[in-house]
C-alpha cells in the first residue's frame, strides 16, 4: 500500500527493486506517541511508505488526550503491519521500553511521533548493517524546518568495537553524538543479550544513556554519513522556551552520574579527550541551562543557591578536569569560567545579573525530551 500523508488515501506499492526484494527480515519500528496531533499522520505515513516494506510498526500511545490514540487505531485498520498499544502516561522512556517488549523483529528502529524518515531509511540502514556485519548502524539527519544536515561525528564507514567507536568522535558529548536513538538501526540481539532498557528514572537524556550502554556493548558498530532522518526543531514547547523546570537539577545530575558510571565501566574515562569533552559540555551547556532554570524559579537566583550549584559533583569535577585549559571565544567567557572554577559565587552572581551566562554548545539532547513531556 502507499499512503497519502494528508488524507491517508491508499495506492499500490511499486514493485520492489532487486536490491530491496532480497532483504526480507522484519524490522520493528517503535514510535512513542503523546499528543502528536497532525504531525503523527506524517510520521506514520513516512514509515509505511518505506522502500523496505518488511516491517512492523509499534505505536505506543502514552496516555494521549488529543485524539492521537484514535489516529493510531485508524492506521492499524488500514495496514496489518501496524500494532497499537495504549498505556497510562509514563514518558518516552517507558513507552520505548514497552515497544522493546512487544517487538518481534531481529532489528529495531525508533522514530519520534513528530518527525519523519526518508523513503530509504530502513533499506539503507539494514543493507549497511549486513554489509559491515554490525550490531548497530548510525546515520546522519536533517533538522526541520531549516534543512540543516548533520553527519555523525564518529569515524565513518569503519566498523569497530564499541569503545573505539565512541572514542572516534573528538566531541562525542558536546556535539551530541551519543544522543538520538531515532537515527539508527539496532540489532535486537545486542539489546536483549545485555538487557539494555531506557532508564525510566530519567526524564531527560535517556537516549544518551541507552546509546552509551548499547554502543559499548557492541562487538562491531558503524556510522554512515547518509541523511536519512528528519528531526523537527524549534517547536513551541522547547526547553529553551520553558521558564522553569523544578526537577531539572536533579535529573541532569542523575544523568551525569549514570554517564560517568557507564564510561568508567568501559574504560572510556582513561581517554583524556573524552574526559575533557564531557567536562567542557557540562560547563558550557549544562551549567548555563541550570543557571537559566534557577533564574526562572519562583525565588529567583540567589548567592546560596548558586554556591550550592558550583559545589555539586557535576560542576566541581568538570572544573577540576579542565584545569586552566578552557577553550573560549573571549576574555569575558574565560573570566566566567574562572569564577566557576574557584566557586566565586558573589562575583558570578553579579556577572549573571548583568548578562546571562554564555551558552556555547547545542542542547538538542535535552530539548528533545519536552516534545513528549
Amino acid at each position: 500500500m502507499w499512503y497519502d500523508i494528508k488524507n491517508s488515501i491508499t495506492f499500490t506499492y511499486p514493485i520492489p527493486s532487486p536490491e530491496v526484494s532480497h532483504l526480507n527480515e522484519y524490522i520493528s519500528v517503535i514510535v512513542p506517541v503523546y499528543n502528536a496531533g497532525e504531525r503523527l499522520r506524517t510520521c506514520i505515513a513516512s514509515i509505511l511508505n518505506q522502500s523496505y516494506a518488511q516491517l512492523e510498526l509499534l505505536l505506543i500511545n502514552d496516555g494521549s488526550t488529543d485524539g492521537s490514540g484514535q489516529l493510531c487505531e485508524q492506521f492499524a485498520m488500514l495496514d496489518s503491519r501496524v500494532k497499537v498499544y495504549h498505556q497510562p502516561r509514563g514518558g518516552a522512556g517507558k513507552a520505548r521500553n514497552s515497544g522493546l517488549l512487544a517487538a518481534t523483529g531481529p532489528y529495531i528502529a525508533f522514530v519520534d511521533a513528530d518527525d519523519s524518515i526518508e523513503p530509504g531509511f530502513l533499506h539503507k540502514l539494514y543493507s549497511s548493517m549486513l554489509y559491515y556485519r554490525c550490531e548497530v548502524v548510525v546515520s546522519g539527519f536533517r533538522t526541520k524546518p531549516d534543512n540543516k544536515t548533520l553527519a555523525p561525528g564518529f569515524r565513518l564507514n569503519t566498523p569497530m568495537d564499541g569503545r573505539a567507536f565512541v572514542l572516534s568522535s573528538a566531541t562525542v558529548h558536546s556535539s551530541n553524538d551519543l544522543c538520538f536513538v531515532w537515527r539508527s538501526l539496532y540489532s535486537t540481539d545486542v539489546i536483549q543479550r545485555h538487557d539494555i532498557r531506557f532508564d525510566e528514572t530519567l526524564s531527560i537524556g535517556e537516549d544518551t544513556i541507552f546509546n552509551l550502554q548499547t554502543y559499548t556493548s557492541c562487538r562491531r558498530i558503524c556510522a554512515i554519513a547518509d541523511t536519512l532522518y528528519n528531526y523537527s526543531v524549534g517547536y513551541a514547547g522547547s526547553l529553551m522556551n520553558t521558564a522553569y523546570m523544578p526537577q531539572l537539577g536533579f535529573t541532569l545530575d542523575l544523568q551525569y552520574k549514570r554517564r560517568r558510571s557507564i564510561s568508567a565501566a568501559n574504560d572510556l574515562l582513561s581517554s583524556r579527550h573524552y574526559r575533557r569533552d564531557l567536562a567542557d559540555y557540562c560547563l558550557k551547556a549544562i551549567l548555563a541551562m541550570l543557571i537559566r532554570n534557577m533564574q526562572g524559579s519562583p525565588g529567583g537566583i540567589t548567592k546560596s543557591a548558586l554556591s550550592d550549584l558550583l559545589h555539586t559533583e557535576l560542576i566541581a569535577t568538570s572544573a577540576r578536569e579542565l584545569g586552566f585549559f578552557y577553550g573560549c571565544r573571549s576574555l569575558k567567557e574565560y573570566l566566567y569560567f574562572l569564577a566557576v572554577k574557584f566557586k566565586l559565587s558573589s562575583l558570578l552572581i553579579r556577572k549573571i545579573q548583568l548578562s546571562p551566562p554564555p551558552l556555547i554548545q547545542p542542547l538538542t539532547d535535552i530539548e528533545q525530551h519536552t516534545r513528549q513531556a
